[in-house]
């Protein structure tokens, strides 16, 4: 992927097409439950280090709801801080699949992705990556994670 097209990547088109990955991801739950609402995890560090990306990317969420209504997908966002934390990012994956989120869309750091990646593949509920850049997060052999954004590699050309 070239530099100039990763720079008209806005964070509003990723996370809609995160969002819409999501949704596409838990089509089956929708079809099963017409009159219900699509419920992604939004998981991010929005305090802690990681805080500037973190929030950068939720105000990109924000949007998502009424982006993906226009398209006559009905969701709810459940947003959670993982606090640039790996265990609190591991806790909220759970937090919210035990709360019944159809897919989880997360976080930013690389680490706890992965640890987010690991509580959705044992639960077999989709993760849709948007951002952790670290190529190990899809090269596990996961079957419920998607990457919506270029690994470490693609970013440095190569």
């Amino acid at each position: 992927m070239t530099l100039r097209l990763m720079a008209s990547i806005s964070r509003r088109k990723a996370f809609a097409g995160a969002a819409a990955t999501a949704a596409l991801l838990a089509a089956p739950a929708i079809v099963r439950a017409q009159a219900k609402a699509l419920k992604i995890g939004v998981l991010l560090p929005r305090s802690g280090y990681m805080a500037p990306t973190g929030q950068g990317s939720h105000r990109g969420a924000m949007i998502a709801p009424k982006v993906l209504a226009d398209y006559g997908h009905h969701v709810e966002l459940v947003h959670i801080d993982t606090e640039s934390n790996v265990d609190a990012a591991r806790i909220a994956a759970e937090r919210v699949i035990n709360e019944g989120a159809h897919c989880i869309v997360g976080n930013v750091d690389s680490g706890g992705t992965m640890a987010i990646a690991q509580v959705c593949e044992q639960h077999q509920v989709p993760l849709v990556v948007n951002v952790g850049a670290a190529p190990q997060i899809t090269e596990q052999g996961f079957k419920y994670v998607a990457r919506n954004f270029p690994h470490a590699g693609m970013l440095m050309g190569g």
